[in-house]
């Protein structure tokens, strides 16, 4: 008979390998696990950890006697440009590594493809390449960024811990950037992607004086002194990579103060650290910089203005005028002996033009004068052209009849009209006209003046028609004029208006204008010269406007 037990939860009596109590429904007697299964999987535990670590032993054993090994620091080769202190780092790939210098030919002394990788040649050129874009190098290795674009996208390449401003005696970390799996599976394997250099060898730079061996040239004379400079005994770095400017550079005096500013034209300025490359070495220099110099050793010799007391003379009509020389008869004799002059426009001209007068050395047996023979002569050349405005008191030509005396023109034609003139017969001045010129054409009178005149002789009336032609008032207050006496005459006025005033109109804009206030009516002149030209007491100013008034 079995033992019985009591529950320890209700108290009613149950067998004693009884685990749960049918009354309460309470564990008594938990099952417990077995020993031997709990220590089987200890042990396939311990298998797969055995298993798993020679798998990795295999592998690293693979990877480290089965792979290509290479050293990153042979591989590559950190540069610096610059002088101690100032220096910029960056890195290339080593370009002295056969790895790199290898060729399928070995030609040009470069090593055998096949013999560096000890492989095939198709094999090793495979090889070589992918080592070459595995790694990567910035596109710029000077960029601090470092970035390089590979396939499409873009990857930072193998930096410095420190790119600028290096100096001897820096420690500077290379951290190299490459494609890790793209080389393991391949069976490549880099060391060393990240060591330390220390920097040694930069040298000091030397500092650029662009300034020394400049030469200072002043040339003319006091107050009208000129400088250039000559670099002809600066060194070849200075003249080819440097351009000068001086203010002022004219009308200088001696002991003035000039400045020069020397400015950098090259292409190798670095910014920061303010130095330049030059045919493989680094120079300290200033991108600008001035120097004050001190004008001296100016000419003394006597300034000779080309143009002091020379006149223009013209000839013709406004605005038909031209040049007809250079009256130098008041100016220094140096300048007649020198000197020719040439203008810029001669012919054509008007009041209010503007031309400019060159004055150019004279040319004698051959031989043109030059600056020299005019300071052996103790001068010193001011300037060689002039602007010159055509005055409006040159050639006065009449646009009017308001614009000219018409009583003295009247009185050119009394030597013509005296063979009228007895006691018993009278002259009248009855009608007058003024034309202008409608064409440039030269061969024509610029402006004329017509009179008609009435002659009673014994009660019968005949007309005469006398002109005058180019009529204008000159510098000195003349009036200038020619006259044209016709032979003819009629007894009807409008025959004569007809014949020689009316004809004039295809080449004149003619227009009928008053008889003068004073005119020469109903006088008689027993000795009388006809003359062209005549004293104006006061000579009257042009007008621009022509008369428009409709013939009657």
């Amino acid at each position: 008979m079995s033992k019985k037990l009591k529950c320890k939860n209700c108290g009613e009596e149950i067998t004693k390998n009884t685990r749960i109590c049918p009354y309460c429904d309470t564990e008594i007697n938990p099952k417990k696990p077995k020993k031997r299964r709990a220590m089987k999987i200890f042990v396939v535990l311990i298998w797969i950890i055995l298993i798993l670590a020679i798998i990795a032993s295999a592998l690293w054993a693979i990877y480290t006697f089965a792979f290509r090994s290479y050293d990153c620091e042979e591989l590559l080769s950190v540069n610096f440009d610059g002088s101690n202190k100032s220096a910029i780092g960056y890195v290339t790939l080593n370009e002295d590594n056969s790895l790199f210098t290898a060729t399928e030919t070995g030609k040009d002394n470069t090593p055998l493809l096949s013999d560096v990788y000890n492989m095939d040649t198709d094999k090793a050129s495979e090889l070589q390449t992918l080592l070459i874009d595995s790694i990567y190098i910035a596109d710029d290795p000077r960029d601090e960024t470092y970035k390089t674009e590979v396939n499409g996208k873009i990857y930072t390449g193998t930096s410095l811990s420190k790119r600028e401003n290096i100096k001897n005696g820096d420690v500077i970390t290379v951290t190299v950037s490459y494609d890790k799996w793209g080389l393991f599976f391949k069976g490549i394997r880099l060391e060393n992607t990240e060591f330390d250099i220390k920097v040694s060898g930069l040298t000091t730079s030397s500092t650029i004086d662009p300034f020394e061996g400049l030469n200072y040239i002043f040339t003319g004379v006091e107050g009208y002194g000129e400088v250039t400079l000559d670099t002809s005994g600066c060194s070849s770095l200075v003249a080819n990579n440097f351009e000068y400017s001086v203010s002022p550079s004219t009308y200088l005096s001696e002991g003035d103060e000039i400045t020069v500013t020397a400015t950098y034209t090259g292409k190798t300025y670095d910014d920061e650290s303010g130095t330049i490359e030059y045919d493989g070495k680094y120079y300290s220099c200033l991108k600008e910089s001035t120097k004050t110099v001190t004008v001296t050793t100016l000419s003394s010799t006597e300034v000779l203005d080309p143009f002091e007391n020379v006149t223009i003379e013209y000839d013709g009509i406004d605005p038909f005028l031209s040049i007809s020389s250079y009256d130098t008869s008041q100016a220094n004799k140096v300048i007649s002996t020198y000197f020719e002059f040439e203008a810029s426009k001669s012919e054509n001209l008007k009041a209010g033009d503007v031309i400019t007068v060159t004055a150019v050395y004279k040319t004698v047996d051959d031989k043109q004068y030059t600056d020299k023979d005019l300071e052996s002569a103790g001068y010193t050349l001011l300037k060689t052209e002039r602007t010159y405005t055509i005055p409006d008191e040159v050639a006065k030509y009449a646009k009017k009849s308001s614009s000219f005396n018409q009583n003295k023109v009247s009185k050119s034609f009394t030597t013509a009209l005296s063979a009228y003139m007895v006691d018993e017969n009278k002259v009248k001045l009855v009608r007058c006209y003024f034309g202008l010129r409608k064409s440039s054409d030269t061969s024509l009178a610029y402006n004329k003046y017509y009179e008609i005149y009435e002659v009673t002789v014994d009660s019968s009336k005949t007309y005469l028609v006398f002109s005058a032609e180019n009529i204008y008032t000159d510098e000195d207050g003349n009036l200038n004029f020619s006259i044209n006496v016709y032979d003819e005459s009629s007894p009807n006025i409008s025959v004569m208006k007809s014949k020689y005033v009316d004809t004039d109109k295809t080449d004149y804009t003619i227009s009928e204008v008053d008889v003068p206030d004073s005119p020469v009516n109903n006088f008689n002149i027993t000795t009388t010269t006809t003359t062209t030209t005549a004293t104006d007491e006061s000579s009257s100013s042009d007008d621009d406007s022509d008369s428009s008034e409709s013939e009657e």
